[in-house]
Parts: C-alpha cells; structure tokens; sequence
C-alpha cells in the first residue's frame, strides 16, 4: 500500500501508461504520431472535475506547515504531502513563510498572515481568498478573482487582477502595486485602506471611504466613483472617470489626463494640489467644486450643463477651454481664480476671491458680485443683453467692459481698475474708486446716498435721478451730457473739464467744490442752484450761461464767458476773475457783506447792498 500513487499527476501518468499498454496489445488500432499526447489528454480530462465530468476528481487543498523548510517545491511544507498543482487550492495563514523560486499555477488561494516570496510568478485560475490579518506578496501575482473582506495585501510583488476584484474591506499596502487588468471588472465598499499603488486597465466601482492613506491611483480604464471621499497621495486619470451618484464626493491630489463625466452629485477636488491636462464635463444637475489650487493646462476643457464652484484659500488657473452652461461660483477669503484664456461664463456669483489672470472673462447672462474682486491684466465683459448686480465691498484692479445692465449698490475697497461703459451702469450706492471710469453709455445715479466715482469720462449720457453724484478721486474729461433731476446733484469735487460738446442741465443742483480748477465749455442750463466753494482754485465757464440760483462761499467764477444769474445770488467769498464778465439780472438782489475778491467785468441790472470793507482785489471793478 506505501508504493500507490498519492497524487492526482501519479494516477494520470499510470492510466496513460496502462492505456499505452493496452494499445501494444492491439496493434490495428492506430492513433497516429500524437498517441503518448492523446493518451495524456485523454488521463487528465477523465481525472479533471468539471461541470460536464463531475464525476472526476476535484482539486486537492494543500495547507502549508513549513515543515521542512520555506521552499513552495517540498512536498514536506504541506499538508497532506505534496505541492499544489494547477487544480488545487493552497492555504497559508499562521505567519507561515513560502519561498517561491519558480512559476507554478493553482486554483485558488487561501490566506491569512502570512508571507510569500521569491523570483518565480504565482498564477491562480481561481480566487485569493482571505480570511484575516495581511498576506505579504514580495512576489508577483496573477489571479482571476481578489477577495478581500477584512484582511490586507502587502508587500513588494505585483498583484495582477485578470477577471474579478471584490474589495469590501480591509487594505493594500507595501511598496508593491496592485493592477486590475484590462477586461477585468471590480467593486470597492465599505471603508478600507490604500497605501500602495494601485493601477486600473479594467472597469471599478467605487462606493467607499479610503480612511487610511495615502496611496497613488493610475486610473487607464473606467473608474466609477459613486459615493464617498477618496484621501490619497495621487490619482491620476489618463481612462474614463466617472461621478455618478447624489452623493458629495472629494478627490485628493487629482490629475486627470483623460475624461471625467460628473453625471450626478457634486465631484471635489481637495486634499493637495493637481495638474489636468484633459476634459471634465458635468452634467445638469451636477456640481464640480474645485476646493485645492488647481492648474487646468492649455489642453484642458472644463464643459457642461452643470455648476462649477471654486472655493477656499486656493489659486487655481484656467487655461483651457471653459464652456460650462450652468453656474460658476468663486468663493474664498485668500486666494484667486486665474483664467488665462478667452472664456465665456453665462452665470458668475462672486462671494470670496474672484477673478485674475490675462485672459477674457465675458459674462452671457448674469453676473452676481457681493465680494472678492477681479485684479489682473486681462479684463471681464459684460455682453449685451447680460445683467449684473454688484454689493457689498469689492476689489476692481482690472478692466471691467460693460456692454449689458449694472445695478451697482457697493464700495470698491480696493482699487484702480478702468470701467468701460457702452451699455447701462445704475450706480446705487457707494464709491466707486477706479483708475478710470469711460462711460459711453448711459450711466445712471439713482439712490439716495451719495455715490462718488473717481475719474469719470463721459462721452455720453449720466442721468442723476436722485441722491449726490460726486466726481472725485482724479482728474478727466468729458464730451457728453449730464442730466440732474430735481432734488438730486451733481458734485465736481476733483478738476474736471466739460468739452465744448458736453452739457450740464436739469431741475437739479451743482456744487463745483475743493480744491480744483474745472471749466465748463459747453451748454450749462441748470435750473436749480449752482454752489461754488473751496480754497483753491475756481471754476471758469468759457461758454456763455446763465445761472439761475448762485451761491459763491469759496474760489468762484474764472473764465472768458459771461455768467448771467438771473434770480437769486448769495456772495459770501471766493472771488470773480478772469476775461469774461458777470451779469446780475435786474430781478437778483445781492447783500453784500463780506469781504470778497472781484478782479473781473461786472454788470449789474439787479440791486446790490454793500457793506463790505472791500470789493475789489486788482482788476477791473463792477460797472
């Protein structure tokens, strides 16, 4: 009985052999020169459990007690004696050790804490199957189906997924990596860890929380991301990544080569900085949120029905096409938006950051600005038929094109940029501190708190409806006309000259006032009361007008025009200069108590009482 076969190859060889035998006997019987081959076959199909032969033998399940010594190849590391062929199942736990010096092939795999290392190549037909605590691979592994539940994967080797990953817990780690192959399919649940490489050619779905990292993900097949956050070192996309449930799901250090489809939820870049040089669409109804600085290089494109959001301290910069149809949101309080190309947003909310880089922002429909700013060398459009709403403080150190509607009710906190008006500018409220302010549209003052801009061109049409509207901040020109409606008023507190074409007119007030030296060319047929004052400087009127209502408390008329007042004037210093002359109306009655300066022509047709020590500084005196 000690010399029967006690392996499953021991029987196949003896039935090959005994057929060889019978055939001897039988000459006539004719097989051809693959006889040996055939009979060979002919064993291992009659001794090989299959579905269509479950009579056969099944595999043997070999457990290794090391026994003897490391080595995979000595019968005497296993239990029962001998080594696992291409149709057993192997089984090491217990810390056991296996060395493997050479290729070989089995069914399935069974392990525990344990180790398994060596030059040779470990195939399984079947399945690993672990029943807790870490397995070591310091060999490279091939294997059909990878189940891991609670235990781990370690060490050096390539683990190679040919056809099924089942990673419901438990981890992967050592300084190996683990590939799922092309044509191999996977699913990721639960919470479980990623401390290794892992590199996908197959087609994953991930519906877990990597709570211990940090790993580096080489995505080069479809990945399916349906739920949960993913903290590793790298992911990088060169495949098909995919969003596709209602969840919030963030990605740390993200670099996608490749596709991203946001179908559904919202998809987060954090953790670390990354790199795209590839395309992410989202869906409608889909959020992307950038929340990490962010380079999206020149070959990147960023498209969709969907909502982008950047937020938190970051940089991130866009230098790639940006075609997305939903909503662009950028909030933060450090940090800033770098669009270094031309792109077109229909929907911008600005709460925190804003804009920068040298590129061309345009706004298609409606831009929502309540804080954060827009700095840069680039500019930001307004299209026509877009709208705006400007609030609270915010930065403009950049060029702002408005072609559309601003409704603005806020404060520039921090300047200088240059405002290009072509279209309709309601300024609300507020100051507004630019570099320059070129209005050739209609620009509109319509709140009752005062509102200053600083170093306004108009070339067109300013409608002050109410409140003050106050020209500061710098020196400029205008060309156009400004109509003041009763109650409301113009203040020109900074040197401003209004060319031979513009025109000052209304029910309104203006108050030429501080230290400034302004001209008037143009037509000037304001109707309410014109107020002079301050201690430098005068306002000269090269263009004859007439004043209905005049009231001089400081600096005063200069200019080669005639002023005419034709109904009340109270003179109470400053001064009257100049080529031109002054005509009081015969309906004007001026007290004259003070000591003021006329080095100017002054004709009066009205009644003037006074009693002031001095009337004259030099020049010529009334007549």
């Amino acid at each position: 009985m000690k010399n029967l076969p006690t392996s499953r190859h021991q029987v196949v060889f003896l039935f090959a052999l005994s057929l060889f035998a019978i055939i001897a006997i039988f000459p006539p019987i004719s097989y051809g020169n693959g006889l040996w081959p055939t009979l060979m076959a002919l064993a291992e199909t009659h001794f090989t459990a299959s579905p269509t032969n479950p009579n056969s033998p099944a595999g043997v399940t070999y457990t290794w007690t090391g026994a003897v010594s490391a080595d995979w190849f000595n019968a005497g590391n296993w239990s029962p004696n001998g080594v696992p062929g291409a149709l057993d199942m192997a089984v090491i736990a217990n810390e056991g050790v296996a060395e493997l010096s050479a290729d070989t092939t089995i069914a399935n795999l069974g392990v525990g804490d344990c180790r398994i290392y060596g030059a040779g190549t470990l195939n399984i037909t079947g399945a690993i199957s672990a029943g807790g605590g870490t397995a070591q691979y310091d060999v490279n592994v091939n294997v059909a189906t990878l189940n891991l539940a609670s235990s781990g994967v370690s060490g050096g080797g390539t683990m190679t997924v040919t056809t099924l990953l089942n990673w419901t817990g438990g981890g992967m780690g050592g300084t190996g990596k683990t590939v799922v192959a092309a044509g191999a399919t996977g699913s990721i649940t639960n919470s479980i860890g990623l401390l290794r490489q892992l590199d996908n050619y197959g087609s994953l779905e991930y519906f877990a929380g990597i709570n211990t990292c940090c790993g580096v993900i080489n995505n080069y097949g479809s990945f399916n991301h349906k739920g949960g956050n993913f903290q590793n070192f790298g992911f990088t996309n060169t495949g098909t990544f995919i969003k596709s449930d209602a969840t919030t799901s963030e990605v740390w250090a993200f670099s996608n080569n490749g596709t991203v489809q946001i179908n559904a939820g919202i998809f987060q870049l954090g953790g670390l900085s990354g790199t795209s040089t590839g395309s992410f669409t989202v869906a409608a109804g889909a959020m992307f949120k950038v929340s990490r600085s962010h380079n999206f290089t020149n070959t990147s494109s960023i498209t969709g029905a969907g909502d982008v959001s950047f937020e938190g301290q970051t940089a991130s910069s866009v230098n790639g096409a940006y075609t997305v149809t939903g909503v662009t949101y950028m909030s933060g309080n450090s940090g800033e938006y770098i669009f270094n190309s031309n792109v077109t947003i229909p929907n911008l909310v600005i709460t925190g950051n804003g804009i920068s880089g040298t590129g061309t922002v345009t706004i298609a429909n409606h831009l929502e600005w309540s804080g954060g700013g827009m700095v840069g060398p680039g500019k930001t459009v307004i299209a026509a038929g877009a709208t705006a709403n400007i609030t609270n403080g915010i930065a403009l150190i950049r060029q702002l094109d408005n072609y559309g509607s601003i409704d603005y009710f806020a404060g520039i906190t921090a300047c200088c940029g240059v405002i290009n008006n072509y279209g309709s500018f309601n300024h609300k409220g507020g100051n507004l501190q630019s570099l320059g302010f070129n209005n050739t549209g209609t620009l509109i003052k319509s709140g009752t708190v005062t509102s200053e801009v600083w170093a306004l061109t108009n070339n067109s049409t300013v409608q002050i409806n109410s409140g003050i509207f106050q020209l500061g901040g710098a020196s400029s020109t205008s060309t156009g006309s400004f109509a003041i409606a009763a109650g409301a008023r113009l203040n020109v507190s900074h040197t401003h000259n209004f060319a031979n074409t513009s025109s000052i007119n209304g029910e309104g007030d203006v108050s030429f006032e501080g230290q400034t030296a302004s001209s008037v060319n143009g037509a000037y047929t304001v109707t309410g009361v014109t107020y002079m004052s301050g201690n430098s400087g005068g306002y000269s009127f090269n263009s004859d007008v007439t004043i209905p209502n005049l009231v001089i408390t400081g600096n005063g008329i200069m200019g080669n025009g005639t002023v005419t007042i034709s109904k009340t004037f109270t003179w109470t210093g400053g001064g009257m200069i100049g080529s031109g002359k002054t005509v009081i109306g015969e309906d004007v009655v001026l007290n004259q108590s003070n000591v003021v300066c006329l080095s100017r022509r002054l004709d009066n047709y009205g009644t003037i009482n006074f009693t002031a020590a001095n009337f004259s500084c030099g020049g010529t005196p009334f007549v």
